[in-house]
């Protein structure tokens, strides 16, 4: 009897394991997401974000924004920070590209162009520099979109491409050399399936 208990108890736990399908994991400081097969290596010294952590952050940027900000179609992947809030950050995240195309986003120029215009409006009476250029990590193209804000130190960067189905998203914000190096060196070690 005591043998037919461990092996139903066994049995439960394989199948709620199973059932959950491990999409995402994080070993030793290696991040693997299976939907988009992409790898990466979260630098020594950096928190990785709670689902607390990027809520209250989504909140901050809606009053920065002064406006409703939607993410219903996105997913949070990897983030992590150095510091406080306002310190350096990497974000990532994939948003279904059906539920983008019903939102008049066709491809990679239109979301590029989207993320311009929100940062105008987010920041309508700073003047802003911005620089589209193409950047590819590993084997996977991205649009890479840097901009800096005048009188602000920190120099943000958004790399967008279109992967199995999903728009990804990878976005950093630094404000000092090591910083940089750290968060680019690990985006541009990043490997993909």
């Amino acid at each position: 009897m005591y043998n037919k208990i461990k092996f139903i108890i066994a049995l439960l736990l394989f199948v709620n394991f199973s059932l959950s399908a491990q999409t995402e994991s994080l070993v030793n400081g290696k991040y693997n997401n299976k939907i988009i097969g992409w790898s990466m290596d979260v630098p020594a010294g950096w928190h990785i974000e709670t689902s607390k952590d990027k809520a209250e952050l989504f909140k901050r940027l809606e009053k920065t924004a002064n406006h409703k900000l939607n993410d219903s179609g996105a997913t949070q992947l990897i983030s992590f920070s150095k510091g406080d809030n306002t310190g350096p950050m990497f974000r990532s995240m994939i948003e279904d590209s059906v539920s983008l195309a019903n939102k008049g986003v066709k491809n990679l120029d239109d979301f590029t162009r989207n993320i311009l215009t929100v940062l105008k409006k987010t920041y309508p009476s700073v003047k802003m520099d911005t620089k589209v250029q193409t950047l590819t990590v590993g084997s996977q193209d991205f649009r890479s979109i840097i901009y800096t804000r005048d009188g602000y130190t920190g120099v943000n960067q958004s790399i967008v491409a279109y992967r199995k189905g999903y728009l990804f998203t990878m976005t950093w914000f630094f404000d000092n050399v090591e910083d940089k190096t750290a968060i680019e060196n690990a985006v541009l070690s990043s490997t993909f399936q």
